[in-house]
Parts: C-alpha cells; structure tokens; sequence
C-alpha cells in the first residue's frame, strides 16, 4: 500500500511509541537516509534516467548529471549506428589510449570522479551520447508527499525508517529486528527487478560457465 509523508511520519511515531518532540524533531533525517539507503540497495528500473547530451571533438570527458548514483550504460551514434560503450576503469582506459590528444570514435568509458565520465579513444568528431543512469527521486516533504519510494517500496522505506529510528532511540535489540525486515524486502524487490528485466523463456545473459556474449568475454 502506498504511502505518503504524514503517513510514514504517524507511522513511525506509532511503532516507537515515542511521540517526544526531539524524536520528531529528527524524523525528517531518519527519512533521508533512508531514501539514501535505498537509492543504494534496490536495483528498479524505475530510478533510472536518460541523459542525451554530445562529446565535444578532442576532448575525452564529459559532465555528469547533478545528484547522480551509478552510471548505468553510455552509447553513441556514429554514422547512423548506434554503439554501445563498454565500461572499463580509469587504468585500463589510460592503458588502452595513453594519448589523449589522438582521436578516434569512442569504444570505453569510465568513471572518472564524481562528476565526469571519460572516454577512449578521444572522440574524433561531436558524438551525440545517451547515458542511462541511477537518480534518486525528489525527496519526500510535507510539499512533496510523495515520490516513487512511497508508491513502489512502501515497505522498505517504513523499515529502512524504523532502523534509523530506532538507532536513535538506541533500542539495539529493535534495531536488528527491523534490519532484518528490511533485508528481506529489499531482496524481494531485487527479485522482481530480474524477473522484469529477464525476456521470456531466455536464459539470463552471463551464466557461470557459459560465454558472455554481451561483451565478448570467455
């Protein structure tokens, strides 16, 4: 069932019985690190955004999006054809094209700080470039009551709360109770996750054992 913020707040104060104002002077934070948690934990592809942008010529970085988590995949269309850059880390990047200032169309991007993709080789001309990555929705206010959290992972928002909660009311024993709740939602959650993910009757893509052909591995 879904939630809202006045909701979540009652229900919070209700399951620790502690209506003090300090506690509810906190719930707000026990809220956003929960939210944090979770944008962390869970795997749904419905916190994933595109971002189409393009590469400028001779030069092998690009901005990121403010409050981004994770960079999901990066393509680029050339002549038409659209590649899919394969992710690799900065070493191997620096390996693989030890002159920045060469140029050719990009096959490997990697994350280079917090803020900045970069990729190999140096793109040649202006690509245009799609990156699909993880973003937490808007936070949940008394002015945004709700978000995708509140409607999707009701119960892992709750729990993940009552853990922070609990933290602060330094019922440890509690604490492990609603951890484990919160586990066990979120393993669920991934689940659906790779059931919606996985194409009928196909076997999932990079079985132990078998070749990866998504990138060509043994």
């Amino acid at each position: 069932m879904a939630l809202t913020y006045s909701q979540l707040r009652t229900n919070i104060i209700e399951s620790t019985e502690n209506d003090g104002t300090e506690f509810a002077d906190q719930i707000d934070q026990f809220i956003e690190r929960a939210e944090a948690r979770l944008t962390i934990d869970i795997d749904d592809a419905g916190l994933t955004q595109h971002q189409y942008s393009q590469l400028v010529a001779s030069d092998a970085f690009l901005g990121l999006p403010d409050g981004f988590t994770i960079v999901e995949s990066a393509n680029i269309t050339a002549n038409g054809t659209r590649i899919n850059l394969l992710n690799r880390n900065v070493d191997f990047i620096a390996d693989y094209w030890p002159v920045r200032t060469s140029t050719g169309t990009p096959k490997y991007y990697g994350l280079w700080d917090d803020n900045t993709i970069i990729v190999a080789p140096t793109p040649v001309s202006a690509f245009n470039i799609e990156l699909a990555f993880v973003k937490a929705p808007t936070a949940i206010t008394s002015v945004n009551p709700t978000n995708y959290y509140t409607a999707e992972t009701p119960n892992a928002l709750f729990y993940a709360c009552m853990v922070e909660a609990e933290l602060f009311n330094k019922n440890f024993d509690v604490v492990k109770l609603w951890t484990e709740l919160y586990t066990k939602e979120i393993e669920l959650l991934r689940n659906r996750a790779r059931r919606a993910r996985r194409d009928d009757l196909e076997p999932h893509n990079q079985q132990a054992n078998n070749a990866n052909t998504l990138t060509g591995g043994p």
